[in-house]
């Protein structure tokens, strides 16, 4: 019954914060959020003086950049600009026409002046994006590549759904935060045991059966491992995979934003080249009609695996690093990397879905964008598995007393020495020690 009434509270909570009225037009000399696309993927979003615009969520540190002041002239165009550190920017068409912004001296002779269209219905507009239309009708704004955050703003025709344009007042904006508040593991508190959830729910239509969807987590499918592989799983009431499932943090650092995870059968992540790459394909699963169940295949759900994020038991083998994503309000792209703008970040592989292995891409990636869930969130306290209880009791006393291995107090390796480890309690060398 918990887990309905998290799910219950969390749709209205939902509906509460996030129903925004999109308009299809601006008034005159007010300022808005814009958005290009029918599935309202992010706000058309600045970049540095003069380059292109791209699809990002609202953030505070990117609000200079998103609030645009509409301007209708005499003869009916807009134009489009923004305050940026005391500069005014003007939206405008560059030279391969995408949607640029900048100050004069970028936007120079190119096309600022733009038209809009609103359609028949006036529930969105269309942006004439470049001063005449081509004989194919590609003038129009739309989000190129798909409807996803981080693309970029080009011509084409309408209608088209990428090509909708809408306008949202900034008081109907809500500004994502991400506190970076990570507890690290303390075995008596069982908030500081998580599931790490893909925050991304409406993949089952991209992917192959089985979908794993009917869990705990419903279409929040968790990052597990299967023997030693990292995937995306479900989470059911008395499972045996329980283990592979639950994360501890055993440090972070926020400066460095290096993350140390491990699992409840002792296993970090790391990144690996495979013994047998898997084949480019989207059906990981067939049904067997003989035993009535699924069968893996070895395809990868999405092109060539190679390499992936796997586990081992060396604490040192890896280091990880946490950032945000623009994903939303508090998810996190995880990685291998410190540089927040690589292709390093744990990534489910051609789409989430059941058993998909995790490979690598950009952090800001829909199919990279984690959540870190107190297992108290999801589980009734009769459903709460108990820490495993192999621990420290499994270290051997010659162990113990001679190599300085610094252990939690549940006997997971946290590292070779307490240098860079969260302030708490540990075991060194047989002993308790308080950092």
């Amino acid at each position: 019954m918990k887990k309905v009434f998290t799910l219950l509270a969390m749709s209205l909570i939902s509906l509460a914060t996030f129903a925004v009225d999109y308009l299809p037009t601006p008034t005159s000399g007010e300022k808005y959020y814009i958005t290009i696309g029918s599935s309202h993927a992010g706000y058309v979003t600045a970049g540095d003086d003069g380059a292109v615009c791209t699809a990002k969520v609202a953030s505070a540190e990117d609000q200079a950049k998103q609030t645009w002041t509409c301007t209708q002239a005499e003869d009916g165009t807009w134009t489009f600009t923004l305050n940026v550190d005391g500069q005014t920017w003007t939206l405008y068409t560059n030279s391969n026409s995408r949607l640029a912004a900048g100050t004069d001296d970028n936007v120079a002779d190119n096309f600022k002046a733009f038209t809009l269209t609103t359609s028949d219905d006036e529930a969105y507009s269309t942006i004439q994006m470049l001063e005449t239309v081509p004989d194919n009708g590609q003038a129009y704004a739309n989000i190129f590549g798909g409807q996803k955050l981080g693309n970029q703003y080009g011509p084409w025709s309408v209608p088209d759904g990428g090509s909708q344009v809408y306008f949202v007042d900034p008081s109907e904006v809500e500004i994502p935060t991400w506190n970076f508040d990570f507890k690290t593991f303390n075995a008596s508190d069982n908030s500081t045991r998580y599931f790490i959830e893909f925050a991304r729910t409406d993949w089952r239509s991209k992917v192959q059966p089985p979908y794993g969807d009917e869990g705990l987590t419903g279409s929040n499918l968790v990052l597990s491992v299967d023997n030693d592989t990292l995937i995306a799983d479900s989470v059911i009431v008395g499972d045996a995979a329980f283990a592979s499932k639950i994360w501890h943090v055993v440090s972070f650092d926020a400066e460095s934003h290096a993350i140390k995870l491990v699992n409840e059968n002792g296993q970090y992540i790391t990144y690996k080249d495979f013994e047998t790459p898997l084949v480019s394909g989207n059906k990981l699963f067939n049904w067997n009609e003989a035993t009535s169940s699924w069968v893996r295949t070895n395809q990868s759900g999405g092109g060539e695996m190679k390499a992936g994020y796997m586990t081992t038991t060396n604490p040192d083998e890896t280091t990880l690093y946490v950032f945000k994503s623009n994903y939303g309000s508090e998810n996190y792209a995880i990685g291998d990397t410190d540089d927040s703008s690589s292709k390093n970040f744990i990534n489910a592989w051609g789409n989430i879905g059941y058993h998909h292995p995790m490979g690598k891409w950009t952090a800001d990636d829909q199919n990279c964008a984690l959540k870190f869930v107190p297992i108290i969130e999801v589980l009734s306290a009769d459903q709460i598995p108990s820490v495993p209880t192999t621990g420290i009791k499994t270290i051997t006393p010659a162990t113990k007393a001679a190599d300085s291995t610094v252990y939690t107090v549940d006997g997971r390796v946290a590292g070779k020495s307490l240098k860079g480890l969260a302030k708490g309690l540990y075991i060194v060398n047989g002993k308790k020690v308080v950092k």
